[in-house]
């Protein structure tokens, strides 16, 4: 159980990375647009 807690946990950590990477992204993209 504990070991599910810790994939759990970092996947949670990942995911919000990745939103972070992709946020930044998309920002990107639109001012180089805009």
């Amino acid at each position: 159980m504990a070991s599910n807690l810790i994939l759990l946990s970092s996947l949670k950590k990942i995911k919000q990375q990745l939103a972070k990477m992709i946020n930044i992204t998309i920002s990107n993209d639109l001012n180089y647009y805009l």
